[in-house]
């Protein structure tokens, strides 16, 4: 609608001059002309004369007179909002134009948002962009036809909700399945006659109380001769069965005749066979039997083992505590403990090497739980197998990582206290890739008593024992092929072997065997005054086999005031049940040790003597 009002154009004022007669044209103002809104320019323009109907270009005025200072004005008017969906137009004679606003649509003179549906349909849908002026059908949108026997319910083209029939089916053969619009509910209403109750083997199935029930056993008619059996299988019913004729005996040709059935013939004497006794060699026929006739040797020249064989696993050999002879005149009691023959140092001479200048003593030695990355290596060279199989990636092998909770209280403790102390020389260290070797020796502080030193500060002297040195002086737990290269120390492997020796934090010494161990850690490489390199810290893993016969021997070693029955059958069940033997360490195919991964951690120390 508008509304009239006055308003200034705000024009400059000029004087008007009309020139009639002489000196100028007489040209008139054609009588009906409406005056423009400016005075005459003396060249041809009319005047705007008083109450003259003009223009003032103004869309939003109506009734445009002219002024009596010369200007054009006329009576305003506006064209407000009719409502939410159009904005007006003047058109300059006090009427509108409405037009619909951008997002908004305009239907039966009823205004809708951009995305808003009808009231009475779902399916139609204000979309400026493709009709302003009628609701567009929105096909696929969801809607609900009110219908309970209808699902999915969606619009259709035609701008009609229509769903999918409500499948009512109780997936049951003996029923007749419906939907009841009134009442709103499925129905199964028992039906009779003949159904299939899946089993072939069974003929005239009939419905009875909506359940299918099974006929008659299906009769099936035997094949001819004796070589096949005719059974029925549940899902293909009737099936022709060859007879098994192998008589379990690999020293006999198993075959079939029609006419009698099977025929066991025996091979030629001498024929190679298996008898499928691992304890016995050049197996072969004799009179259809077959037999070994040599008896595995067993003897692994080990006085430390003893020897036997099992028909179902092969040789065994388990340790013993036998008396032995290491080799050394000088050793006394000399007897047999994981598999190793050592005696008394006593009547020996002492040992005194000269040490390297820089050292690393061990800070953390602990069992960790499980065979992933961090926790252990790939012993056994395959990157498919890991242990325990239960928790386990990356081809690490720990299997004895289940015994973590038993040991790592007491190894903290030890270490903590000073009591259970590692000492690693390094002899030939470089940074260049070429080999150098490893020494690891049990040690105590510089006064030949438990060390006092706090663990974590590196400039604590120590002795290494006695019993870290072979009777001939060699350092028991050496690794003579160390590299490292892009700082990771790698040594170790087949052969070689790690003690794992020391007093644990209730007094009860502890000691059992790594073999085939390898040694691989992070270092933190540095130099001393004189350009010598040495290694400030290493953290990394050693690994490698242990019978479990070992840890059982060392756990049952321990006195019961010091550890208590409780805990030694827990581990022993955990050792029986849990760990299964998953490295060969004595090179003949059967594994017969544990993997174990034991993580350290190392600062620097020196070591000033021997005790």
């Amino acid at each position: 609608m508008w509304k009239p009002k006055r308003r200034s154009l705000g024009l400059a004022v000029f004087s008007l001059l009309v020139f009639v007669g002489c000196g100028g044209s007489s040209g008139d103002s054609g009588g009906g002309d409406v005056a423009d809104s400016g005075p005459s320019d003396g060249i041809g323009d009319v005047a705007c004369i008083t109450g003259a109907a003009c223009d003032d270009s103004n869309p939003c005025t109506q009734n445009d007179q002219c002024q009596d200072d010369g200007t054009c004005l006329g009576e305003v008017y506006e064209c407000t909002l009719q409502n939410d969906c159009t904005y007006g137009t003047c058109a300059g004679d006090g009427t509108c134009t409405y037009d619909p606003l951008p997002g908004r649509c305009i239907v039966d003179d009823v205004c809708y948002g951009a995305g808003e549906t009808s009231a009475d349909n779902p399916c139609l849908v204000c979309a400026p962009d493709q009709n302003a002026t009628e609701l567009s059908v929105s096909v696929g949108a969801i809607c609900n036809d009110g219908l309970y026997c209808t699902i999915s319910d969606s619009c259709s083209a035609e701008g009609v909700c229509d769903g999918d029939p409500r499948l009512c089916a109780d997936t049951k053969q003996c029923t007749t399945d419906s939907c009841d619009e009134e009442q709103k509910a499925c129905f199964h209403e028992p039906k009779t006659g003949a159904c299939d109750d899946g089993d072939a083997c069974t003929e005239g199935d009939v419905c009875v109380d909506t359940e299918c029930q099974p006929g008659e056993p299906l009769v099936c008619p035997q094949a001819e001769g004796l070589c096949l059996v005719t059974e029925c299988d549940s899902t293909e019913g009737c099936v022709d069965i060859a007879v098994d004729c192998d008589d379990g005996n690999s020293c006999t040709t198993d075959s079939c005749d029609p006419a009698v059935g099977c025929v066991n013939a025996e091979l030629p004497d001498d024929t190679a066979c298996d008898d499928e006794n691992l304890c016995t060699l050049g197996d072969i026929c004799t009179a259809g039997q077959c037999m070994g006739p040599e008896v595995k040797d067993c003897a692994d020249d080990n006085v430390c083992t003893d020897d036997s064989c099992d028909p179902a696993v092969g040789c065994a050999h388990y340790f013993n505590n036998e008396p032995c002879d290491d080799g050394f005149d000088c050793s006394i009691l000399d007897s047999c403990a994981a598999g190793l023959c050592a005696g008394l140092k006593d009547d020996c001479e002492e040992c005194s090497p000269d040490f390297s200048e820089h050292a690393n003593k061990i800070t953390i030695f602990e069992l960790p739980a499980g065979g992933n990355p961090g926790a252990g290596l790939d012993l056994d060279g395959n990157p498919e197998t890991c242990s325990p199989p239960t928790n386990c990636s990356g081809g690490i092998d720990n299997a004895l990582g289940v015994l973590g909770f038993a040991v790592n209280p007491s190894f903290a403790e030890a270490i903590e206290e000073g009591i259970l102390v590692y000492l690693i020389e390094y002899v030939g260290l470089n940074f260049d890739g070429d080999p150098f070797t490893i020494h690891v020796y049990v040690g105590v502080d510089n006064d030949g008593e438990e060390s006092d030193c706090d663990p974590e500060v590196e400039d604590c002297g120590y002795l290494a024992i006695q019993e870290s040195f072979a009777p001939d002086c060699s350092v028991n737990v050496t690794f003579d092929n160390a590299v490292i290269e892009n700082g990771v120390m790698t040594a170790g492997g087949p052969g070689s072997l790690f003690l794992v020796t020391g007093t644990m934090s209730n007094g009860q010494n502890i000691t059992f065997v790594i073999f085939d161990a390898m040694f691989q850690a992070n270092i933190q490489g540095g130099e001393l005054e004189d350009g010598t390199p040495t290694i400030t810290s290493a953290n990394g893993i050693v690994g490698g086999g242990v019978p479990k016969q070992i840890i059982q021997d060392a756990l049952n070693s321990l006195s019961d005031s010091l550890i208590s029955p409780l805990l030694k059958d827990l581990v022993n069940t955990y050792l029986e049940n849990e760990v299964e033997d998953d490295l060969d360490i004595d090179g003949d195919g059967t594994p017969d040790a544990a993997s174990i991964g034991i993580r350290f951690e190392t600062i620097g120390t020196t070591i000033v003597g021997i005790q």
